[in-house]
């Protein structure tokens, strides 16, 4: 079985990106990825009318220490894509498409900074969370109603 263990932070970080870009093509929402190192945001999904959703995207290895999902709160962002990955090959990964209000309000958040985090122990326990995992049209509901 192979291993994404010999793959650097880039790399996994990249490949979330890749990852989110083809679920939202898959479910009928045209994506594209940013240049890298855009500020606030990683894709553009394109929504009915020509509206543009801001996504950033975040990826970690379900592997050693317990995973965290850790960010910089912007307005500017729509929604946040938190992907894990799990460290052998072979199963796929969890993914959550969250509008940003929602999992800010569910995270720590830090006094001086626009640092916000929460642990993919706590994630995985709190039902209010639940609802956005792998819900890929998620962009489409909430700014248009449609499911």
């Amino acid at each position: 079985m192979m291993s994404n263990l010999n793959l650097n932070t880039k790399q996994i970080g990249d490949a979330g990106e890749h990852f989110a870009l083809a679920m939202f093509g898959f479910n009928g929402l045209p994506a594209i990825k940013a240049p890298d190192n855009w500020p606030d945001y990683d894709l553009l999904v394109r929504l009915p009318e020509g509206r543009l959703g801001k996504i950033s995207v975040k990826t970690s290895r379900a592997s050693g220490t317990q995973p965290e999902l850790v960010w910089d709160y912007s307005d500017e962002v729509d929604f946040l894509v938190y992907v894990v990955v799990p460290a052998e090959g072979g199963d796929a990964p969890e993914a959550w498409i969250f509008p940003i209000q929602d999992i800010a309000a569910a995270a720590s958040s830090s006094d001086k900074e626009r640092k916000r985090w929460i642990s993919l122990k706590r994630l995985r326990k709190l039902p209010e969370l639940a609802r956005w995992k792998n819900h890929w049209r998620a962009p489409l509901e909430q700014f248009t109603g449609v499911t």
